[in-house]
């Protein structure tokens, strides 16, 4: 990849390398697309999730993956309004996460909190679980089933605001 940037940007140009610079060298990345992917849908966009979702079909990234990367995200997004439910200050509570939150994407990420309720996160984590369990026990196609798994979540913004029962 730091061979097709130095191409890329050439001998002769000497500003300095942008980010915008490596997404034209590299192209979009599976981890760019995963991000993509778990961003859309937790910030409610079904239309941008299932484009992400067909480019990391397409680039054969493993369905375990796609999945334990949406797990991953409603996980944290669960932890933190669990600490903000228990009188945490936000920014504080976002500064204890490691990894952390790509800078990039603070502004998304709090957007999200503000969006989901713990209840409605709880419910995406047991569906994401459901989704698991379906995969690795009927027959049905993994990718129609993570599909309907994430068009579901990406698409219902109602499920969001639900209160734990």
């Amino acid at each position: 990849e730091l061979e097709k940037l130095a191409i890329y940007k050439g001998k002769n140009d000497p500003a300095p390398i942008s980010l915008e610079d490596a997404r034209q060298a590299c192209g979009e990345s599976g981890a760019t697309a995963l991000d993509d992917l778990v961003y859309a849908v937790a910030s409610h966009n079904p239309e941008k999730a299932l484009r992400s979702l067909t480019q990391l079909q397409e680039e054969d990234v493993v369905f375990m993956v796609i999945l334990r990367s949406l797990q991953n995200h409603f996980r944290r997004l669960h932890l933190i309004q669990s600490r903000i439910a228990q009188g945490e200050d936000t920014g504080r509570a976002l500064k204890m996460l490691q990894p952390p939150i790509f800078f990039k994407q603070e502004t998304a990420f709090k957007g999200q909190l503000q969006r989901w309720s713990p209840g409605g996160l709880a419910t995406v984590l047991e569906k994401l679980n459901d989704l698991e369990a379906q995969c690795k026990q009927t027959g049905a196609p993994v990718e129609t089933l993570c599909a309907q798994a994430i068009l579901s979540i990406s698409a219902n913004k109602k499920a969001a605001s639900m209160q734990a029962a």
